[in-house]
């Protein structure tokens, strides 16, 4: 097998582990479009980690999937890009935390 035939054969069974983790997830519980709208409506389509409002938010699992996480909304926070990339397997609930701290001194 060739490099670039190994390189897809890696990218199918990324894309199917991907798959069963997220079905795993959602027996676990799920969301609607309308639970997640009202999440990002709550902190104003604000970051919940850093505060910002310059990129828009993206759902962010609090328990990674790969860590046996839920698809359920108690289990999302909205994230920017930046953010979500960079937050690796840190587990911090900021939904939680926004709601008693607020976002004061943040942009």
């Amino acid at each position: 097998m060739n490099f670039y035939e190994r390189h897809i054969d890696a990218r199918r069974t990324a894309r199917a582990l991907r798959a069963d983790r997220l079905a795993a997830a959602r027996r676990l519980g799920t969301h609607t479009q309308v639970d997640w709208a009202a999440l990002v409506a709550r902190f104003g389509g604000r970051c919940v980690r850093c505060g910002g409002t310059s990129l828009p938010v993206e759902k962010d699992h609090i328990k990674p999937l790969y860590q046996g996480g839920s698809d359920a909304i108690d289990n999302l926070q909205p994230l920017c890009a930046r953010c979500n990339c960079s937050k690796g397997p840190e587990t911090t609930n900021w939904v939680a935390y926004r709601e008693v701290h607020g976002f004061e001194g943040r942009s």
